[in-house]
């Protein structure tokens, strides 16, 4: 069974919504109803785009378009994500 410990982060003064933890690696993870406003995609990116590790950050949004990677930052819908 994978067991994630599941927390909120926080980079600076910006919030990560959750930063799931495996085995010590972290996957960090925002989310947002929709991004198509650059700037509320530049917010959201903001704090995953100020971690200088290597482990995965995801944006997850309702918004309905193929994955997308920015800067290495995979943009993914969120119910394409759960499932």
């Amino acid at each position: 069974m994978n067991r994630y410990d599941v927390f909120v982060g926080k980079v600076a003064k910006f919030k990560i919504d959750f930063v799931a933890m495996q085995g010590g690696i972290p996957s960090y993870f925002q989310v947002s109803e929709t991004v198509k406003d650059p700037d509320v995609l530049a917010w959201d990116l903001r704090p995953l785009k100020m971690l200088r590790d290597n482990h995965p950050k995801t944006l997850l949004t309702l918004d309905v378009s193929a994955p997308a990677d920015i800067d290495g930052i995979i943009v993914r819908n969120t119910f394409d994500f759960l499932l």
